[in-house]
């Protein structure tokens, strides 16, 4: 299907392993993309971004105006409410949620978001439900919630809509690094369709709520898990 106009799309994470598939998927569609990450690049769709550091958001100013915008950066840890470091929880609040907020207020003040366009979070299947270890990663999850809710109403009397895509375990090198062979069975007993979530069926659900032919999508948490949240074994 071929897009009305030719999109601006900017990937924040772009370079990690759903970000990569994302900003892949969305310039196959023919989005002009570009991708950001914390550390320079020679790679001329992709910049440098990194709020912690004096101006490190002025090279958002190089972009062109845009009409998607999605962000896949975020960190991972895990933690008990009991055990919580504050260090730890506040630099995963940082990177999962402040820098949303950061980036996302940063570019409406500088006049880089256009009209009607489609923002979307990549947050996380634990930003609904839970599990021992991870109360910092959950919290931040959480956080996406009701930041997209008010984000959407507030961004509407502009036609943008703001949505988030809920990946459960996803089938990347990360992925497979962390979890042992006895988890990756124990997910695929407990997945009804009985398959890792690819890369690219992240992709295609984020395409589906930032395409232009979404118009009536927004404020929505979409789960892409293969139905793992859903189904409880007795």
């Amino acid at each position: 299907m071929n897009l009305p106009t030719q999109q601006n799309a900017c990937v924040f994470g772009g370079n990690g392993g759903l970000g990569s598939a994302i900003a892949t998927y969305l310039s196959s569609q023919g989005c002009q993309t570009w991708s950001t990450s914390r550390q320079s690049s020679d790679n001329p769709n992709t910049i440098q971004v990194d709020p912690s550091i004096p101006n490190g958001l002025s090279s958002l100013s190089s972009l062109s105006n845009l009409d998607i915008i999605v962000w896949s950066q975020g960190v991972n840890t895990n933690d008990t409410a009991l055990t919580v470091n504050p260090e730890t929880y506040q630099h995963v609040m940082n990177i999962n949620v402040d820098f949303v907020v950061q980036t996302l207020q940063h570019l409406w003040e500088i006049g880089k978001i256009n009209q009607g366009a489609r923002l979307c979070i990549i947050s996380s299947i634990w930003q609904e439900i839970s599990r021992p270890n991870k109360f910092s990663y959950t919290v931040s999850k959480a956080a996406i919630a009701g930041l997209v809710k008010s984000a959407a109403i507030d961004f509407a009397p502009y036609g943008v809509l703001v949505n988030a895509v809920l990946p459960g375990v996803v089938d990347t090198a990360m992925t497979r690094a962390m979890l042992s062979e006895q988890q990756k069975n124990n997910v695929l007993r407990e997945t009804p369709l009985n398959r890792l979530t690819q890369p690219e069926d992240i992709a295609f659900a984020v395409w589906s709520l930032v395409s232009p032919y979404n118009r009536a999508i927004t404020g929505q948490s979409i789960i892409v898990d293969g139905g793992f949240s859903i189904m409880k074994s007795i």
